[in-house]
């Protein structure tokens, strides 16, 4: 996610922060990849306020990021504005449970329980609650992200996509 205001990133740094000093999780530590903007001193700043340099690393832009996703427990999207990001589609694939707001498109495909967790935007402890969770049930994590594969494969191939599209413009056609 790109350091502008749709990502919504200032509640990624609170939800760490619940995470953190309400919650007491010491084992958590956040990756978060993308274009750093005039964005990123704020939350560098908040960052440093709450002592969570240890726990949450900007790690800028990178080249191919998806190639690290197989190596994270949960993946966390704290948007408060979008469409149906490919990243979703990416954690998915990789077998990454997703915990996310509800922001666009995204309830399209993350159905709150079975393949994800899903929160309103700007709900940083449910979001925090529901990563805590997921990281402290490695059975829970197994299955939501073989629910969350087996939705991708099911739903959201390219294939699938594209027929949907052109039955969508033939009934605009019409």
């Amino acid at each position: 996610a790109n350091h502008v205001y749709a990502k919504d990133l200032p509640v990624l740094v609170r939800t760490v922060d619940y995470l953190i000093n309400e919650m007491g999780r010491r084992d958590v530590c956040v990756l978060q990849m993308g274009d750093m903007t005039e964005i990123t001193r704020e939350l560098n700043a908040m960052i440093e306020d709450a002592g969570l340099g240890a726990h949450v690393i900007f790690a800028g832009k990178v080249e191919n990021a998806r190639k690290f996703m197989p190596q994270f427990d949960v993946f966390l999207m704290t948007s408060r504005s979008e469409g149906l990001p490919l990243t979703i589609y990416e954690a998915f694939l990789n077998k990454i449970p997703v915990v996310t707001t509800d922001a666009g498109g995204i309830p399209e495909a993350v159905k709150n329980g079975f393949n994800g967790y899903i929160t309103g935007v700007g709900n940083f402890k449910q979001l925090a609650e529901y990563v805590d969770f997921l990281l402290g049930d490695a059975e829970r994590r197994r299955s939501m992200a073989d629910n969350a594969h087996r939705t991708l494969l099911e739903k959201f191939t390219a294939m699938q996509c594209a027929e949907r599209s052109n039955e969508l413009y033939k009934s605009i056609l019409r």
